[in-house]
């Protein structure tokens, strides 16, 4: 995906729009690749979390009358937001490990700045700098998993003291 935004953009703004985007920083090509590379699955797990809620709860809502934007967005987005949540989670470290496909067009990610460290000392350290590579990726993956599962505890106590 990140070839073909990276070379097939310039190609089609040139041939579409005659507009020359030849100059543009490589970082904004990577951008759309990767959220057009994570949209997909970020749909998927909020198409599938919006259709585990039950439907008498947008019924419910309407019958107290509430709107149906209302409804969605008091009732059901809060409750498939915690269906999502882990789901998410994944797609969010999925997205960490796949910027190092970055360096392929020559953005200089983590893990191409370890590979240029390895060949500065040619081949020396190379065994500790991927070490603490993983290391780095794995408190940051920690970290996010961590994170939501914070929030995803603070959501089922809010909703314990709801039920009650």
């Amino acid at each position: 995906m990140i070839f073909v935004v990276y070379y097939g953009m310039p190609m089609l703004f040139n041939d579409w729009f005659h507009t020359n985007i030849d100059g543009w920083n490589r970082m904004y090509f990577v951008i759309i690749a990767l959220t057009v590379l994570f949209s997909a699955p970020v749909s998927e797990i909020m198409r599938s979390a919006y259709e585990s809620i039950a439907k008498g709860q947008m019924e419910a809502g309407l019958m107290v009358g509430m709107t149906p934007f209302q409804t969605l967005y008091r009732i059901i987005l809060p409750q498939a937001f915690v269906v999502a949540l882990p789901n998410f989670a994944n797609s969010v470290i999925n997205l960490l490990k796949e910027g190092a496909l970055t360096f392929t067009i020559g953005v200089v990610d983590m893990v191409a700045k370890a590979q240029m460290i390895v060949a500065n000392n040619s081949g020396g350290y190379a065994w500790q700098t991927y070490c603490a590579l993983a290391l780095i990726y794995w408190v940051i993956s920690l970290a996010i998993d961590k994170g939501v599962s914070q929030v995803e505890k603070s959501y089922q106590a809010k909703r314990k003291t709801i039920a009650v």
